[in-house]
């Protein structure tokens, strides 16, 4: 078994940080670990049978 990560969704979250950064304005996310604002993307389980 392996994760896959949709790429897109990992390049949407890097325009929006980046966006963000240069507007000067706080990054919207909905979760901070140790004080780090944090975005997940959506990860897909890949097993044999997904093939």
């Amino acid at each position: 078994m392996t994760i896959d990560k949709n790429l897109n969704d990992m390049a949407y979250n890097t325009g929006l940080i980046i966006n963000s950064l240069i507007a000067g304005s706080p990054v919207q996310t909905s979760q901070r670990i140790s004080g780090i604002p944090v975005l997940y993307s959506k990860i897909t389980l890949m097993t044999i049978d997904s093939y």
